[in-house]
């Protein structure tokens, strides 16, 4: 398949690689509306226990999103670490969250909640489910017989990937 950038003479634009994950990373905490708009950044580099999820999210119904960010190919590794911090995530108060929040953006969860969505959250529903997310540019095929043994077993787990194309210096 083979992508051109649009124009009176028009080019092929080069399949490439992310150059970093921290790049990854900033992107999507500019605009999580890559992923879902469903979604309400928490932060980043939240330390969770063992080590640091890449970015934490709230969605409209309350759940929390946590995504591991790889910048390449996935390996099996990427699971456990996911699911290790979906289970710290999961041991988490609701009152935690809301701390976490406005430790994160300097204001209420309640109050940008409701600016997102367009309604009050549920504190009864904050961190109810957890839902963990792999973002790659592509998961091995261990990594994806795993995903879809949880998923068959009521583990939300889902895998978003990207391509990347090189288009001169863009």
């Amino acid at each position: 398949m083979a992508l051109w950038r649009v124009g009176p003479k028009p080019v092929a634009v080069e399949r490439s690689g992310m150059p970093t994950e921290k790049q990854l990373e900033e992107m999507l905490v500019a605009d999580l509306r890559i992923l879902s708009e469903n979604w309400l950044l928490i932060g980043n580099q939240v330390q969770a226990g063992s080590g640091f999820i890449d970015i934490l999210a709230i969605a409209r119904d309350g759940a929390l999103v946590v995504i591991e960010l790889k910048r390449a190919e996935t390996s099996r590794n990427v699971v456990s670490q996911l699911l290790d911090y979906v289970s710290w995530v999961s041991a988490q108060e609701p009152e935690r969250v809301m701390e976490l929040f406005q430790e994160k953006n300097g204001v209420a969860l309640d109050q940008k909640f409701s600016e997102k969505f367009g309604a009050s959250i549920d504190f009864d529903q904050i961190n109810a489910r957890q839902l963990g997310v792999i973002v790659a540019s592509s998961p091995d095929s261990t990594t994806e017989r795993i995903i879809k043994y949880l998923a068959a077993n009521g583990v939300p787990v889902n895998v978003n990937t990207f391509d990347v194309f090189k288009d001169n210096d863009r």
